[in-house]
């Protein structure tokens, strides 16, 4: 017949435990790793929309800019050649 004591129950019992922290800490570590991923692939896919949307603002303000008479462009005080320092300072403002 084997004795078992108080301390090595309490150690049995609790074995099953420690081993399930040490299962779920990595599952934990995991579950950041991913989140953060999703985090920085949306970061990532929130940066170019928001580029695609400044470049198609810049280059509507070409289009629009070259689609004006010379003497139009003197009345608004923008010549050709400023188009698109102008369209650029126009796309960069409205974000």
């Amino acid at each position: 017949m084997t004795t078992t004591y108080d301390h090595e129950r309490s150690y049995l019992a609790a074995k099953p435990a420690s081993l399930a922290v040490g299962l779920t800490a990595p599952a934990n570590q995991i579950g950041e790793s991913v989140t953060g991923a999703f985090a920085t692939a949306f970061g990532y896919a929130s940066n170019v929309t928001r580029e695609i949307a400044r470049r198609h603002r810049r280059n509507k303000s070409i289009r629009t800019l070259d689609g004006l008479s010379n003497h139009i462009l003197r009345d608004i005080g923008v010549s050709r050649s400023d188009i698109y320092r102008v369209a650029d300072e126009v796309s960069h403002q409205a974000n």
